[in-house]
Order: structure tokens, then sequence, then C-alpha cells
């Protein structure tokens, strides 16, 4: 009986299942119902507050009309006090929607009134004073009239102009807003539905049906229905609880007098969502009803029916298995002879009990045939190159090939039945902690899994190696999981190059942002260097401003400094080297970055050491830029240690650098607390700093200065014993050319003109005025394209160019490069010189190749250009 109870209950389970689609849809269709109704009475509200508008605009125009009409009367024109009052009382009659029309002066008084009046001046009102300013019909704000009786009413306004188009008077019109009841009450509006009006401010002017106790005429309406209209050019619609506690869907439409214009009334409707929402909710219900009474049908027929076609045939099963279960499979039972699925089931498992024997011995054989391929197996895995282990089912040691005994620690004997976990002892080089076994985690999936590339191998001996492994179930013939195998390599020296490109792309994409800053940062400070070096010149400058001149100028040339700092870092930036003397620039550089008495810098080379080609203003900044870090380190004081000799050919293999060339090699070496091994790796990493207040960009300019150099940069640490920089350098073993001695520089040219191409205006103007004060004539141009066509005209109607300035780059337009080529097509002896801001073009390091006479890198003095000039002039 309990059994039976039970399918019983699981048989009414799975007809109220069956039956949940069915009401998800009734509901989904109730929803959609509801929804369609909403966008209905929106859509309805909609079109009611649209039809009320046009209604209020024809009201608007019709008075429009009428006032522009009697402004062109002779009698209003002259002031005619009895005739217009003749003529207002006329119209009115005709016009009862009118409350009023007057006739007042620009000082609002009324002059002449179609009904006598309360108050002789409207001077005070809204509509008076916009049409007597704009010259043209304007719209009033609501009033409970003063003109007559105490009426709600709206007005407007019509300026009188004289033949000069100036105001001598206005006309008034009062509309009374009764006339709005008799379109309202031909509306089929529902019960506790609203139509209203409301002026530029949310002043009530109608509201209909009346209701004073909750909505009274001449009050602000809910602040925060207004909040959804004010201030919006087009209709729209929104939900809230109105002032009489009902919930509606409102609408609301701005009423112009012009479509530019600031709404002056807005149109209102509103239709309580009850009387939308309460058919639907009902339509639900019934639908609801209806499903429950089905649901409780069908389950009286499925407990009926279940116990006929259902219960009875599952015991039978039920006694079958207990049956099979005690071996007794000789007789076949009456139940195998059963017609229907139940007698399908009870066949097959009388089959299935007849084969257990024949699987039992296909099993024994499995196991041999399994036994043969472990041994062929760990004869394989003996001879793989990469470390390999196998584990059994349970996930312990089988078998370590000799790679794997190297890497583990483990000798083959020992690690055999022991847990891979403890053999194959791996944590996460981040985190410091385990990560989930692989061969787990393969015995639990069935699956191949791959170790993350950030895996560290531990041996027995605590050395730690950098791995990448996979592991893979081992299965028998039928998929079966017998142990798992896993291949796993040393990858310490690959991640280790790997880090090496990621800090190189790392350093290569913060140039390029540097470069593209310093580059607008020179066209800046040309400007500013040419204007203070012209400012200087002035002889009638009193002492103390040429001091603060001098002051910004020395302070220009420090920012000329950072840029090429920040152009070199750039991405393609390159140095101007010079033959250096390693010892005399690590000494200079090294004294100026101290920063504490306390500190001192021992420096030792030997006597042998060559000489290096380098810029020597960024190669002076490494030095500073990692003494400068050493003081900061300690800052009690301490010893920095400085040594500089020829490095080994072993040195240089063993770094990765280039085979046959020989190297200068710098060690800076601190007596500061260290550095950790996880903070080491990103040392020269952009923006990284072990103090809060530094920028972090000290050792990454380094790194870049010298790899620009062909060099490389390295660091090692112990947290408590110091930090170790060392650099290598590409050596100079030629002998130096000795030149001739230089000219001494010649007074600049007179009488030369000199075209200038910049797309900066500013560029421009500076470079023609330090032109003119070496007495040269300038033409200006902003654009390769220009600059051709000035040069082919000078020497018609003005003086011939001698000799050109153009800037490399122009955004949008030619540049120099192509412009230069064009004009020495035409003249091919033209002296071009290039100018630019960025360093990383090739024509700035090459110039001559392109055809230039010579090159100058933005900023630069005066002095620099006279002596360019004199140079590719001479």
């Amino acid at each position: 009986m309990k059994k039976r109870n039970t399918i019983g209950r699981k048989l009414s389970l799975l007809i109220l299942i069956a039956t949940i689609p069915a009401l998800i849809i009734l509901l989904i269709s109730g929803m959609e119902q509801r929804r369609k109704a909403m966008t209905d009475a929106e859509n309805n509200v909609l079109f009611l507050v649209h039809t009320m508008s046009d209604a209020q605009v024809d009201m608007t125009r019709s008075a429009k009309q009428l006032l522009a009409t009697l402004s062109l009367f002779p009698e209003f024109q002259k002031k005619d006090v009895r005739g217009c009052s003749q003529i207002l009382k006329d119209v009115l009659k005709e016009n009862p929607d009118y409350l009023n029309i007057t006739l007042v002066d620009t000082d609002g008084k009324v002059v002449a009134s179609g009904v006598p009046v309360n108050s002789n001046n409207l001077g005070d009102r809204k509509h008076f004073h916009e049409a007597l300013a704009h010259r043209k019909f304007a719209a009033g704000e609501y009033i409970v009239s003063r003109t007559s009786s105490q009426t709600s009413s709206f007005p407007y306004a019509f300026p009188i102009l004289d033949d000069n188009d100036r105001p001598t008077a206005v006309l008034t019109a009062v509309v009374k807003l009764s006339q709005f009841s008799r379109f309202y009450e031909g509306i089929a509006i529902t019960e506790k539905s609203f139509v209203a009006i409301t002026d530029y401010q949310g002043k009530r002017l109608l509201y209909y049906p009346p209701n004073e106790k909750t909505n009274p005429l001449g009050q602000p309406i809910k602040e925060d229905a207004w909040n959804w209209a004010a201030g919006e050019m087009n209709a729209g619609i929104f939900k809230n609880q109105g002032s009489d506690g009902i919930r509606r869907i409102n609408g609301f439409e701005p009423v112009r007098l012009s479509p530019d214009s600031t709404p002056y009334s807005y149109i209102w409707a509103g239709v309580p969502e009850k009387e939308i929402l309460q058919p639907i909710y009902k339509q639900l219900t019934r639908n609801l009803i209806f499903m429950l009474l089905f649901i409780v049908l069908s389950l009286l027929a499925a407990w009926s029916l279940g116990k006929r076609v259902v219960i009875k045939p599952i015991e039978d099963l039920v006694e079958l298995t207990m049956r099979l279960g005690r071996g007794d499979i000789l007789e076949e039972p009456d139940q195998v002879f059963r017609n229907d699925e139940f007698g399908t089931l009870n066949r097959a498992f009388y089959e299935m009990a007849g084969s257990l024997e024949t699987n039992r011995k296909t099993l024994e054989q499995n196991e041999a045939r399994l036994l043969k391929e472990t041994e062929q197996l760990m004869i394989t895995l003996k001879s793989i190159g990469d470390g390999v282990f196998t584990t059994d089912a349970d996930g312990r040691v089988v078998l370590l090939n000799k790679a794997a005994e190297v890497l583990t620690g483990w000798n083959n004997h020992d690690a055999a039945g022991q847990d891979s976990a403890l053999v194959f002892k791996i944590i996460n080089q981040e985190t410091r902690q385990a990560p989930e076994n692989p061969v787990a985690r393969v015995l639990s999936s069935g699956n191949p899994v791959s170790l993350n590339r950030n895996t560290i191998l531990i041996s027995k001996t605590g050395q730690e190696y950098s791995i990448a492994d996979r592991g893979a179930p081992i299965k028998d013939a039928e998929g079966h999981i017998l142990g798992v195998i896993v291949v796993f390599r040393d990858i310490t020296s690959q991640l280790k190059m790997e880090q090496e490109m990621i800090r190189v792309n790392k350093l290569e994409s913060i140039g390029t942002l540097a470069g593209g800053i310093a580059h607008d940062f020179n066209n800046i400070l040309m400007v500013i260097l040419g204007n203070i070096e012209m400012a200087l010149g002035d002889k009638r400058m009193d002492p103390a401003t040429l001091e603060l001149l001098n002051r910004a100028l020395e302070a220009s040339d420090r920012a000329k400094g950072l840029t090429s700092q920040l152009l070199t870092f750039a991405k393609g930036g390159e140095p101007f080297k010079e033959r250096l003397s390693v010892g005399e620039l690590v000494r200079n550089s090294a004294d100026l970055a101290l920063t504490s008495e306390k500190t001192v810098c021992r420096c030792s080379f030997a006597p042998d050491i060559l000489p290096i080609e380098a810029d020597k203003a960024l190669m002076g900044q490494v030095v500073q830029n990692i003494v400068f870090n050493a003081c900061n380190v300690m800052p009690m004081g301490g010893q920095i240690d400085i040594k500089g000799y020829n490095a080994l050919p072993e040195e240089t293999n063993e770094r990765h650098l280039a085979p046959g060339r020989l190297y200068v090699r710098l060690d800076f070496s601190d007596q500061g607390p260290g550095i950790s091994e996880e903070l080491l790796e990103k040392i020269f990493d952009p923006y990284f700093s072990t103090e809060q207040q530094r920028s972090g960009l000290g050792l990454a300019i380094s790194h870049s200065i010298v790899t620009k150099h062909g060099g490389k940069i390295f660091a090692e640490s112990r947290h408590g014993s110091g930090t170790s920089i060392t650099i290598f350098l590409p050596a100079v073993t030629e002998e130096p050319t000795k030149g001739k001695a230089p000219e001494q520089l010649s007074p600049g040219k007179e009488d030369i003109c000199i075209l200038v191409m910049d797309d900066e205006e500013m560029i421009r103007n500076i470079l023609d005025t330090m032109l003119r004060s070496l007495g040269h004539q300038v033409l200006v141009s902003r654009d390769g394209q220009e600059a051709i066509e000035l040069y082919k005209k000078s020497g018609q109607s003005g003086p011939a160019v001698d000799l050109m300035i153009m800037d490399l780059t122009v955004p949008n337009g030619m540049g120099g490069k192509e412009a230069s080529g064009k004009i020495l097509e035409i003249n091919p002896d033209m002296k071009i010189i290039v100018s630019s801001g960025y360093s990383d073009d090739p024509v700035m390091a090459d110039w001559s190749r392109y055809g230039f006479a010579g090159a100058i890198k933005k900023p630069y003095t005066l002095r620099e250009l006279h002596e360019l000039l004199d140079r590719v002039l001479s």
C-alpha cells in the first residue's frame, strides 16, 4: 500500500508539472493583454491631449487674427476712444467666448474697453509687457479677470505699431475658459478620468470634471506631475497618483505660439489604471479558475487509471528484480510474457542476468591484457626526454622516468606507491598556494588537463622550477580509466625571456605616448624660448625684468632637456652619440645624484676599460637614476659601490648579448634593505615603485636608454642584502678620428630671403621675428603645397627665395619631405633645412640622404638657428 501511494503521488506530481507550461502561457497571455491595454490607453490619452491642444491652438490663432484685424482699424491707429469702444462692444456681441477686449496705451492705462473694467491699468500683466517688448502677439497667464466679473480666463495681447514699427498701444483680449467646458462635455471620458489646462507655471486654468476640493483652479498641480512636463518640447506620458489619491495614466502636450517658442500652456488628460486593468484581471482570474478545475479532474482520472495501468505492473517488476538478485534465473517468470512495455522491461532484466556470467569471464581476459599493455607503457615512458610520471586509479605514483627523477628529486624506487601530490609538489608562482593536483583533476573529469603557466615545481631538495605540463587519463579498450600520465618540462629560461619581451613592449607603449607629448611640448617650448630671446634683446628693459626673463630662459632650457629624454624614451627615438670615457661620465653623474652627506660613492674602474659611444646627457641620467634610487633606500646613509671593466665573453654569452662584440660592464651595489623576488621582476616596469611618493619612471627610462644604446640592464637583489644593478654597453675599439678645429661663426648674411613652412601659426610667427632680427627677409606658409606655390611666385613680384626651413610633419597636409622633393625637382641647388619636434623619423637622423642641406630639432634658440644658417649658407 505504501508503494502504491508513493507511485500515485509521483503520477500526480507529473500531471502538475505537465500543467505548468499551460499555466505559464496563461499568465504570459494575461501579461500581454495587460501590456496591450496599457499601450492602447496611453495612445488614447495622447490622442485626447493632442485634440485638445489643437483646439487650444485654434483658440489662440483666432484671438491673434481678431486682434491683428482690429489693430488695422483707423480708430485704433488714432486711439479714437469713442469709436474704439463702440467697435469693441460690437465685437463682443458677435464673440461671446471673449470676456472683454481693451485698448491699452504704452503705460498700461485702459483707453477703451468693450465692457466696463474694474481696473484702469494693465501695466502689471505679463502679456502686456511681452507684446510691448517684443512687438508681437503674446499670451498671458491665468487670471481671475479684473476687467469684468470674477471669471477664470486667459489673456492675449497684440501691439499696434506706427509707420516706424514702434508700439503706440496694445490690444488685449480675455478669453473665457468656460468655453472649453462645452468642448469637454462632448468627449466620452470614463469615470474618474479628467482633462485639464495649466499655464506655463503649472497653475490650473481648467479641470474637468470640476473638483475644487482636490483640484482647485488657479493653484499649482502636484510637483511630481509638473516635473514630468516642465521644460519638455513634445507630448509625453507618465503614471502617478493624483491629488485625489487615484493612480492614473497621464498625458500632456505643451502649447506654443510658435514652434520655437516656449510653451504658454499645457493640455493634460488622465485615465485611472484600475478602469483599464480591471477587465483584464477579471478575465485572468476566470481563466485560472478553469485551469484549477481542469487540474483537479486530471488528478482524479490519473489516480484511478494509475492503479490499474502502472502500479500493479511495477509491483510485478520489483518481484522479478528480487528474484534475479537471488540468482533465480533458471525459469522464466510469468511477467516475461506480458505484451506491454512492462513485459518488455521484464524480459530485458531476465536477459541481463543471463549475460552476467559471460561478462565476468570477459573481465578476467581484459585484466590480463591490461597488465601486458601496462608493462609496454612503462618501457615507453622511461625513454621520453621530458619529465613523465604515471599513477594508478587512486593517484599513487607507478613510474618516474629519468627526466622526472631529476626535476622532482625523487628516484623511481622511493616514489613508487607515494601520493602523486607528495612527489609532484606544485604551487602557484604568484599566490604561493598549491593549486588542484592535475592527477586528481584528470581522475575526476576523465579529460586531459593543463597547468597554468605560473606553476612552480618544488623538488625534494627545495629547488624550484617553472614548468609546463599536461595530464591525460590512461584508459583500457572499453574506455575505463586505469591511471594518469603527466608530462612536464622545465620552462624557467623560456619564461624569463618572455618576461623580458613583455617589459620591452610596455616600455614601447609608454614611449609612444611620451613621444607624442614631447613633440607637442617642443612646439610650445619653441615659441616660449623664441619670444624670451627676442624680449632679452630689448635694450630698454629694466634689470629686474631682465632677471625674470633670464630665469624663465633657464627654466625653458631645463624643459628642453626633459623633452629630449622623453623623445629618447619614445619608440624609435635615437640618442645623439659621441665617444665618452666611462670613468669620467660615471663619476660626474654619480656626484650630482648624491642627496645626502652620509652617503658616499666608491668608484673603481679597470685601467684598460674601453670607451663607449653614447649620448652624454642620457647616459648620465641613467647613472643619476640608479644612484638616486640607492640614496633613497639608505635614508641613514651608506656606501654605493660602482665598478667598471671590460666584460668577459662568457658573461656576454650568458646574458644573451650580441656574439663577437666587446662590452663594458658597470656594476652598482648599495647597502639598502633589498627587494623581494616578487617585486624584483617588476623593477623596470613603467610606474612601478616601492615608494608611494615616487613616479616609478626612473628605472623604466634607464632601461629604455640603455636598450637604445644597444646594451642591456639587469637587477639582482635579496631581501635584506642590498640591490645590484648591472649594465652592459657596447665598447668602442676604433681610434678616434682627428677633425678640423671648429671655425669661428660668421655674422649672419643680410638681404637673404628665407621661406618658412610650418603648420603651427605660433611657430611661423616666432621664426619670422627671429629671422628678421638676423637681417633676413621672410616668407611664411602653412603647408608644403602653399610653400611650393610661394616659391614658384618668388622673384616675380617680390624677392627670390634663397633658403627654406620646412616642418617635417604637417597633419592633413603636405609635409617637408614631400614638398622638398618637388622643390628640388624645380631647383636642385635650393638649400632646404628640415625641422621637427620628433626624433624618431629617419629623415632627422639622415637628412642629407633626403636632399636637405641641414636639420634642426625643435625647440632651438636664436643662436642655434644662426649657427645652422651660417653653416648652410657658407
